[in-house]
């Protein structure tokens, strides 16, 4: 299995910012010009900022109070740390892009990967580097749909099985965040193209999807519910 390593020269970089009079405050670290993006984590003790440095981006983790590191997650190679969530108090979830060549944008192949704001237990959680005998999630694109910051161990992904004409509908499952093992399986969508919407509570209550003919379908769970109910489609 592919492991997420310590960039120690970006930490020593972002300790020295933090530490000088031009980056002593949580807007200061906003404005710098290598982040792209800050996430407090649900408790509040930690920082995970998305980072441009040397070609890619990767995740440093701060301790808020004081803005020093305390750890990193990064890729070596062609790949970088796209979009992540925290995932609990201590670990986030993050998407894994590959480099464009020559310029072009990062592609997404639907890996996902996972640290803990210490930079400890760094694991690719999902997709094709992911290992573990895990077929069904090596052949596979991810991507999240919930992090359920309230559950410990497990987000809720969204994931399709690759195929040559990518017409394969996603499901929507459970992913434990420290092994990457499969976790309860909830609804699969019945179109290629869907997608699942939340609400506050992590629960699904939507799904939605376009079929071979342009038809837009929706189904939806209300609160209370136990049937889904399939709203009139429409084409587009």
């Amino acid at each position: 299995m592919r492991r997420i390593s310590l960039n120690v020269a970006i930490l020593a970089l972002i300790s020295a910012g933090a530490s000088s009079a031009a980056a002593t405050s949580l807007e200061d670290l906003y404005a710098h010009s290598k982040v792209s993006s800050v996430k407090i984590s649900p408790t509040g003790a930690h920082l995970a900022v998305r980072l441009f440095e040397d070609g890619k981006h990767s995740v440093l983790f701060l301790d808020r109070s004081t803005l020093q590191p305390t750890g990193s997650m990064q890729y070596h190679g062609e790949s970088e740390i796209g979009n992540f969530y925290w995932a609990n108090h201590e670990r986030i979830i993050a998407q894994v892009y590959e480099l464009g060549k020559g310029g072009s944008a990062p592609k997404n192949y639907g890996e996902l990967a996972a640290a803990n704001f210490d930079g400890s237990r760094p694991e690719t959680v999902f997709g094709y580097r992911a290992g573990g005998g895990n077929k069904e999630n090596e052949n596979a694109w991810g991507n999240v749909i919930d992090p359920l910051p309230d559950n410990e161990r497990e987000v809720l992904i969204s994931y399709k099985r690759m195929s040559a004409s990518m017409g394969r509908p996603p499901v929507a499952r459970m992913l434990d965040i420290y092994t990457g093992e499969d976790g309860e399986r909830i609804r699969s969508a019945k179109h290629a193209g869907g997608a699942f919407l939340t609400d506050g509570d992590g629960v699904v209550r939507l799904v939605y999807g376009v079929d071979e003919n342009r038809d837009y379908h929706v189904e939806g769970l209300p609160a209370g519910a136990e049937e889904w109910v399939e709203f009139e489609g429409m084409s587009y």
